[in-house]
């Protein structure tokens, strides 16, 4: 019963495509972000590389970002709406897990918690907000955060056609762990859908002098269902949800305001036998085959009770660890961690996992400060 509709939206300045909107450029794609995810009945779901955007308490707690887009405060808007009307709402997030230097911003946006009081971060925001309401709901039912990985043993390769022979293929008894760079660009939300070359990020959105030059097509309808349908089904590889069983499709979840859920199930029964299999727990940031220990320890963030107790590990050794695991996570071109492992690859639903506050810890720790986060002209670019 929806009509049916294709768009074009651009970002761009004087600069760039040489556009005016008045004495400003154009940031057509930004508007229809906000314009449809006030619309969104149901759920939101968005794919992208960064989620960096502007926060509540952002100047008093931040010194060095301080994005401008509204785009997640209309988010945790519509969230806080739901809440209060006591409707079902599910806002869903696919992100890559590492994208360079503007990492800690993506991080502040989504786990901002330094002001308990008013924490700036999408996730303890919902968290703390149902706390205080007395509500019963688990915030799991309202938010899911997700990144997109594989592990994969030489049966596995083989099986999907990869050649023995080909230069970094596991050995027997040993599997491969490699992040997947999403490079997708897309907001989902009720009968309507964006895709093209916008980052979820002040430069792709602002139409701003510093801004890039940037193009979407908005599918209004059908379409936009059909390309849940085929998001959900690549990412899980399933074409039904697996743990909501009274859904033949995702869209039945979709329109109900339940993705959430289905998504943090899928994820966690992922991440809990990566674990098992390989070590790596995304859920609480810790290398099962190392004791436990964070796989991510960074350079000033507290130490766990034991580490500090017996100073197992001194800063030298944690930001070289820190440094190895981001690059291993940064999944555009390193090379995947190899360890040998027990028995055949376990099945997965797909690639994704999910990510926590728990995997980098604290936003602010000093292993992120780096000359574009820190400089004022290159954070503006970065944002």
């Amino acid at each position: 019963g929806v009509e049916s509709s294709c768009q074009v939206l651009i970002t761009g300045s004087w600069q760039r495509l040489d556009v005016h909107k008045g004495h400003k450029g154009r940031h057509d794609i930004m508007d229809e972000y906000i314009a449809d995810i006030r619309r969104a009945r149901s759920t939101i779901l968005i794919s992208n590389q960064y989620f960096i955007s502007q926060r509540s308490g952002q100047k008093e707690v931040d010194e060095y970002t301080h994005p401008r887009n509204e785009v997640g405060l209309e988010i945790w808007a519509k969230l806080k709406a739901k809440i209060d009307q006591n409707e079902p709402f599910s806002v869903v997030i696919f992100i890559t897990i590492k994208t360079g230097d503007s990492h800690m911003p993506t991080m502040k946006t989504l786990f901002d918690n330094k002001d308990k009081e008013n924490p700036g971060g999408l996730k303890p925001k919902l968290i703390k907000y149902l706390k205080d309401k007395g509500s019963n709901k688990d915030w799991r039912d309202y938010l899911a955060i997700a990144f997109m990985a594989n592990v994969a043993d030489a049966e596995y390769l083989e099986r999907h056609g990869v050649p023995n022979r080909t230069q970094g293929f596991p050995a027997e008894g040993k599997a491969l762990f490699y992040p997947i760079f999403l490079h997708t660009k897309a907001i989902i939300t009720n009968g309507a859908a964006q895709i093209g070359s916008a980052n979820l990020n002040d430069r792709s959105l602002l139409g701003s002098e510093e801004s890039d030059a940037e193009l979407n097509i908005r599918v209004v309808g059908r379409g936009s269902f059909e390309f849940l349908e085929q998001v959900m089904q690549r990412y899980t590889l399933h074409s039904a949800p697996l743990f909501d069983n009274s859904a033949p499709k995702w869209t039945h979840l979709f329109h109900r305001g339940v993705l959430a859920r289905e998504i943090n199930s899928i994820a966690s029964d992922n991440n809990h036998k990566m674990a098992a299999y390989y070590g790596f727990d995304f859920e609480s940031g810790e290398d099962w085959r190392y004791d436990y220990r964070r796989m991510f320890p960074g350079e000033t963030q507290a130490l766990k009770p034991v580490e500090a107790m017996f100073q197992l590990e001194g800063k030298e050794s944690r930001v070289a660890r820190s440094t190895e695991f981001a690059a291993m996570m940064q999944g555009d071109g390193q090379d995947p961690w190899y360890r040998e492992v027990s028995g055949p690859r376990p099945t997965l639903a797909g690639f994704i996992y999910p990510w926590t506050e728990n995997i980098y810890g604290d936003p602010y720790d000093e292993f992120w400060l780096g000359t574009q986060n820190t400089n004022a002209l290159l954070r503006g670019i970065v944002n």
